[in-house]
């Protein structure tokens, strides 16, 4: 559970090398060792003794409508954790981060920590955008490079800053609007149409819990590999159709989704080839930047993301090592 772990292990599942950045509490032992398990990376998780790991309850009717009760516990802790480093003890330097739901303080630590090490990032709205003030909530997607939310965190956060989709796009951003069962929608920088973005077929819904990490898992998994945000978002769609199918957090029901994705889409003709379009990016003219990628921090060396990813201007070029860290 939580989202930096359950969009770790859907990345892990899907073949990718997440870190994850952030804090546990002294309830947080059989967390880590559940990550050791997965082949997650751990060094990045630091140990408080005097708090609790944070909680989140979720209350789901049969509809999918969802109330949910989160405390920070440890979460609220982050700020203390030394930032991620490599190999050669050097600062860990991501391509890009995506500041999930983790408490309001540390969310914005996050976002200040990646623009003082330039580092571009998705801001992920989730259920916390109460917390944040219109003001805080335009500062922290006008310094992103995206940003992601349901449908109804959309509403929410529209109605708070006036500031709709098509405006955030025209602003520069890549937005990620996803919709439950009707799929998802993904504006481009510039652009005020968005492109859609079907659900794969499912034979039964079994839980919606864990299907946005899900998403995300899979669409930056994708665009790690050098896929466009659109086709990331169909990376996604299979990722969380996944998950809706099976009981349980993310890390129960996900495996390598490259190795499964063509009986996952279906046996007519045009999925499969979408499934090997997926698995063989080179053989469709995308670029593949390093196999490195993280939740909240990833590095790819000297490489810069695809340009269909967004606007020089907020992606700029990293230069780094190849580590990752998330929260």
């Amino acid at each position: 559970g939580g989202c930096a772990g359950n969009i770790a292990v859907a990345m892990k599942r899907m073949g990718g090398e997440p870190l994850i950045w952030g804090a546990v509490g002294r309830d947080g032992g059989d967390y880590l060792e559940h990550f050791v398990r997965e082949g997650i990376r751990t060094d990045g998780i630091g140990v408080f003794s005097n708090a609790y790991t944070a909680q989140c309850l979720i209350i789901t009717d049969h509809t999918g409508a969802q109330i949910a009760a989160f405390h920070p516990g440890a979460a609220e802790r982050t700020p203390e954790v030394r930032w991620p480093t490599d190999a050669d003890g050097k600062e860990a330097r991501p391509a890009i981060a995506i500041l999930s739901p983790g408490g309001r303080e540390t969310t914005l630590f996050a976002a200040q920590a990646c623009r003082a090490r330039e580092i571009p990032y998705f801001f992920d709205v989730g259920q916390e955008l109460p917390l944040f003030s219109a003001e805080e909530l335009l500062d922290l997607a006008h310094h992103a490079v995206g940003i992601i939310y349901s449908d109804s965190e959309a509403e929410a956060f529209e109605q708070k800053t006036q500031q709709s989709d098509a405006d955030l796009a025209e602003s520069g951003l890549i937005v990620v609007r996803t919709l439950g069962s009707r799929g998802a929608r993904v504006c481009l920088p510039g652009e005020r149409h968005a492109a859609f973005v079907p659900t794969v077929p499912i034979q039964k819904v079994r839980s919606p819990v864990g299907a946005g990490d899900a998403f995300r898992g899979g669409f930056l998994y994708a665009l790690e590999r050098g896929f466009s945000p659109v086709e990331a978002a169909q990376w996604g769609a299979v990722a969380a159709g996944r998950k809706v199918a099976g009981a349980g957090a993310p890390g129960r029901v996900l495996w390598r989704l490259s190795s499964t994705l063509i009986n996952g889409l279906g046996n007519n003709r045009e999925n499969n080839a979408f499934a090997h379009k997926m698995m063989n990016p080179r053989e469709n003219g995308t670029m593949t930047i390093s196999r490195r990628f993280v939740i909240r921090i990833s590095t790819n060396g000297e490489k810069s993301m695809p340009r269909n990813v967004g606007s020089t201007r907020r992606m700029g070029r990293i230069n780094g090592s190849r580590s990752t860290a998330s929260v």
